[in-house]
Parts: C-alpha cells; sequence; structure tokens
C-alpha cells in the first residue's frame, strides 16, 4: 500500500465520511485514492477557504471532526483562514496539504524556492493550530495521523495540519509502522469537586448557568438539558454557545440580551461551563458584569482567572462534570426558584424592546426572530461576522434542537455561506438557514455554484444595506462620519436578484414585515434560494454598554 492509499484509508476508518477539497497537482494522488474507496466521499468546492469553512460548518454540525484536502502553497495558505477560525473557536479540524517534491523542500536551505510551490506551510501555520507536521519518513505515517487526531479531540479541541510531499504519496508503506498512544491531558471530575460546587448551588437564590461553546464541542447538549430541568435553574448562553439549548433565557454578553445580562449582573452564583470570558462577553468594564461568586468549569487552565476572578475553579471535560452533577444533585435541598424568575420576566417585559432600533423599514432582530419561528426545530443556522452577527444573537431564541453555529472568536467574515455548506452536508434533511451581511456573503460568492451543482436545499439570509455596517458604526462614532470604505461609491452589495439567476436559485425580496407569510412559504420551499433583506444604510446595534448608559435605573443595588 502506498502513503495517498493509506491516508484514504486511514480517514474512512476514524469517521471521516466526506472530505472538502480543491483541486491542486500536489494533492491529486491523495483524492485519487479518495475516490477509489468506499465510505468516504472527496468533495470539490470553488476556493480553498470555502474547503476549510464547509469541513468546520461540517464538523461542528456532526460533533467530529471535519476535514479538509488542498495543494501546496497558495491553497494552503487559502485554508488557513478555516484554521484559525478553529483554532480560536476550539473546533476539531484537519487540513491536510499536499507539496513539491521532498528533496525540493529540503535541499538547499535558504533558498527562497526550489520547484514549485514548495512552501513551507508547517512554519506558517504552527501559531493557529494545535499541532502541524510534514511527513518525510512513510514508516512514520500511522505514528503521525493517529498523533494528529489525538491532539485535535484531546482537551481544548482544536485544528491539526498534515503536510505530505507529492513523492511521499507514491511511496510504499509497511504493515509494522510506528503507532502513537496518546495520553490525555484532561483530568477525572473528582466526587468532592461536585460535593462543592452543590453546596454552593444548595445556597443560591439567584443562580445563573452559563452555557458556552464548550457544551457544543464536547457534545454535552442533552447533559445540560437534563440539569436545567431537573434544577430549574435559569441558563443563559455565550454568542458561541447561542443553541446550546432550547431552554436558554437568551444570549448574553456585550451584544446581549439585557434580562440575560441582568441576570448575570445580580447573580449571586454564576455557574459557567465552557466559556472564556472574552470581551465579547464581559463587555468593557468586566468589573460590572456580575456580583455572583463564579464557579468556572473550563477544559483549558490557562482561562482561569483570566478576565474575572473564579470563586471555584472546576478543571475537566464539561460533558462529564454534568453528568456527575446530574448524578449527585439533590434538588430538594436547593431553593424554590420561581421569584427569581419572575424578576427576569419582569426586565424582559420591560427592556426587551430597546434593542429593536428599526423605526422606519424592516427592524432585523424582528426578521430573525420570526425566520426563527417560521422555520422547523431542528433547523441548523449559520451566522456571518458584522452587524448580522448581533441581529442575531440579540433576536433569535434556539427552541427544541435549534443551533447556531458562528465564527466567534476569529470572527471571519465569508464563514457563514461555504458553513451552511458542510451543515447540509452533515445533515441533508434538515433545514439550513445562513444568515450574512452583504459584506460577508460577497467574500464567497463563488461557493453558490458547489450548492447549485448539489441541488442543496440551502436558505440564505442576506442582510442588504448596501455597506459595511459594522465599520460604518464605528466611523460614525470615532472617526466623524467620515465613511472610508463604507460609502456608497466604494461599496454596494451585488444585484442579488441576478445574482440568484445566474446560480439557478429562487429569490425573494423582503421589504416589509407585510411580506412575512410569503417569506414563510419561501423558506420552506424545497430549493435553494436567496432572501434580500432590505435595509436602510444606517440600521445599527444596540450594545450593553449604551444599555447602561441609557438605563442606570436597572442597576440599583436592591431588587
Amino acid at each position: 500500500m502506498i502513503v495517498a492509499s493509506y491516508i484514504a484509508k486511514f480517514l474512512r476508518d476514524h469517521g471521516v465520511a466526506q472530505i472538502f477539497g480543491f483541486d491542486g497537482s500536489m494533492m491529486l494522488k491523495i483524492a485519487d485514492e479518495i475516490d477509489l474507496l468506499d465510505g468516504i466521499e472527496y468533495l470539490q468546492n470553488f476556493h480553498e477557504q470555502g474547503s476549510a469553512f464547509a469541513a468546520d460548518g461540517y464538523g461542528r454540525a456532526k460533533n467530529i471532526m471535519g476535514a479538509a484536502l488542498v495543494t501546496s502553497g497558495p491553497g494552503a495558505i487559502n485554508a488557513l483562514a478555516g484554521c484559525g477560525d478553529a483554532y480560536l473557536d476550539s473546533i476539531p479540524l484537519l487540513i491536510i496539504t499536499g507539496n513539491d517534491r521532498l528533496s525540493h523542500i529540503v535541499n538547499n536551505p535558504g533558498v527562497r524556492l526550489n520547484g514549485f510551490q514548495d512552501l513551507d506551510i508547517v512554519s506558517v501555520v504552527k501559531p493557529i493550530t494545535k499541532y502541524a507536521v510534514q511527513i518525510t519518513d512513510p514508516a512514520k505515517l500511522a505514528y503521525e495521523l493517529e498523533k494528529a487526531f489525538f491532539i485535535a479531540n484531546d482537551g481544548r479541541k482544536g485544528p491539526v495540519l498534515i503536510d505530505v510531499p507529492m513523492d511521499i504519496q507514491f511511496a510504499e508503506v509497511s504493515d509494522n509502522m510506528e503507532h502513537y498512544e496518546g495520553i490525555t491531558s484532561v483530568p477525572n471530575i473528582l466526587p468532592d469537586i461536585i460535593d462543592d460546587v452543590c453546596r454552593e448551588l444548595y445556597a443560591a437564590q439567584r443562580p445563573v448557568i452559563i452555557a458556552g461553546g464548550g457544551i457544543q464541542t464536547a457534545n454535552a447538549q442533552k447533559e445540560l438539558e437534563e440539569f436545567v430541568k431537573k434544577t430549574n435553574i435559569p441558563v443563559v448562553t455565550t454568542l458561541n454557545g447561542h443553541g446550546a439549548t432550547g431552554l436558554a433565557l437568551g444570549a448574553s454578553g456585550f451584544y446581549g440580551l439585557p434580562e440575560a445580562n441582568l441576570a448575570l449582573h445580580y447573580a449571586d452564583v454564576v455557574l459557567s461551563m465552557g466559556t472564556r470570558f472574552g470581551e465579547q462577553q464581559c463587555g468593557k468594564f468586566p468589573d460590572k458584569y456580575t456580583r455572583g461568586k463564579i464557579i468556572h468549569v473550563d477544559v483549558d487552565e490557562k482561562e482561569f482567572n483570566r478576565a474575572l476572578p473564579a470563586y471555584m475553579k472546576v478543571l475537566g471535560d464539561v460533558k462529564e462534570f454534568l453528568v456527575k452533577l446530574n448524578a449527585y444533585i439533590d434538588v430538594k435541598c436547593l431553593n424554590n426558584f420561581d421569584g427569581w424568575y419572575d424578576q427576569i420576566y419582569k426586565w424582559r417585559e420591560r427592556y426587551g424592546k430597546v434593542l429593536h432600533n428599526n423605526l422606519v423599514g424592516l427592524d432585523p432582530l424582528n426578521v430573525v426572530e420570526h425566520i426563527g419561528l417560521a422555520v422547523p426545530e431542528d433547523t441548523i443556522f449559520t451566522n456571518d461576522v458584522g452587524q448580522n452577527t448581533m441581529w442575531v444573537c440579540q433576536g433569535l431564541r434556539p427552541r427544541g434542537t435549534q443551533r447556531l453555529l458562528t465564527s466567534s472568536g476569529y470572527a471571519s467574515m465569508g464563514f457563514s455561506l461555504p458553513a451552511a455548506i458542510g451543515v447540509k452536508t452533515a445533515f441533508p434533511d434538515r433545514t439550513v438557514v445562513s444568515f450574512s451581511g452583504d459584506g460577508g456573503f460577497q467574500m464567497n460568492l463563488q461557493e453558490l455554484q458547489y450548492v447549485k451543482l448539489r441541488g442543496l436545499n440551502i436558505k440564505f439570509v442576506v442582510f442588504n444595506n448596501n455597506t459595511l455596517g459594522m465599520m460604518r458604526e464605528v466611523q460614525r462614532i470615532y472617526y466623524n462620519n467620515n465613511f472610508v470604505g463604507s460609502n456608497e461609491k466604494e461599496f454596494a452589495c451585488v444585484d442579488l436578484e441576478k445574482l440568484s439567476k445566474v446560480y439557478d436559485l429562487e429569490y425573494f425580496e423582503l421589504k416589509s414585515e407585510q411580506d412575512f407569510p410569503a417569506l414563510d412559504e419561501f423558506l420552506n420551499h424545497s430549493k435553494a434560494g436567496i432572501v434580500d433583506c432590505r435595509l436602510p444604510i444606517d440600521t445599527y446595534v444596540k450594545n450593553w454598554n449604551e444599555f447602561m448608559q441609557e438605563y442606570p435605573e436597572a442597576f440599583t443595588d436592591e431588587l
């Protein structure tokens, strides 16, 4: 067996049923071997960035490791956006790159280029991967593949890259290769820790659970819902955890819902699971974030006390933690939280509409809220970066098993469209809705050809205000309305109706809420389509700092 054939079989045997990619001369042998093998499929995209983001979305949706196969040089560099995204959002992802012949790579050190596209991608990618290696010895192939898979999924998950020179792909491998036996870096959750956590929860009068992205990467959604139903403790999510449970009050954070943020502010105990307390969560004034005791559960000990002091640190896998907590906690020892819920709902009633800011034309939050209710309860949403991220965060209240997948930490425009392709590939029978702004949507338009050729029924909701809205907001506030790059002469959205015809997609122009009944029919149509959500150019997003300034009465010392 040759190296390329072994790689194809290894991937299949380790659960990789589909691998996204873009043809290039340095990876064709691996793609060829994959195509000849039953049980694994090579999926050709139209740009390597699309391949990487599609693999990312695929892996997030299935809670497994997605995979992409690209060529050397520019192909490998193009895939790095997906690598950076997976690294900062802690998503397991495998990138396999082809490369020039080994002799061109290792000979004449210091020479900039020996052959063709022989870029040292391993050195380039190391800061944004958990592990990156070039295969130089076929005898080490099994060891390196097994090591990469293990590292990607152990502890705080993340991407790995394996670079395979073209001549190595054709080399023979033996049956007695060395194998890798990894030792997990994750400690067990001890009974004493569970007992300590329960003691704090028993004493709590106003507890709140924060569900972060770690809930989804640990595949702990069911365990979280069991705990919430059992204890009746209010739960909010982070942006990256949005969709972790349909029982959540909503998303919290810098662009979160007022009732979710006020619940955290007044909580006496905060059980935080799988969140890093970044600025998007805590805002620019972390001291005002909460006055409660923080029980911080995370698989990465570097996150403890980094942004906020932890009253109790629990290092370990959040799924294991919830399994043991569900088995141990005595609900009869918990206080009654009905009064606490009443207070939260009073905040929702009082402040629930303050984020809605369009008095003329469509309000994007109403659009998001309506779409969330119009589609099935198992719909998976993808989200792009910019104003649309925040509108979706504020307007979407996931129900049932609805999930939201977003580029949170890396925050890459152009993520939503190819990620939706990955999701639809993973779950062809589920409804998939992609939210984008007109800026991010235009960054990976080429992947609409993939949607057309594969007949994928994805609905693309584009918030079209003909500008880079988030940049325009910053320029309005800090740069004296000097709209460089975001004015009507320098930026505009492509004609989405004409674009739909080019890619053989359905088209729906959403101008007002009177169009909602027709939108419902469009969303549940069996063909892919674009929803052109027309917004005024100066449609804004409200954040937590603005809320605190406008409603100081919400922060009194008495409830």
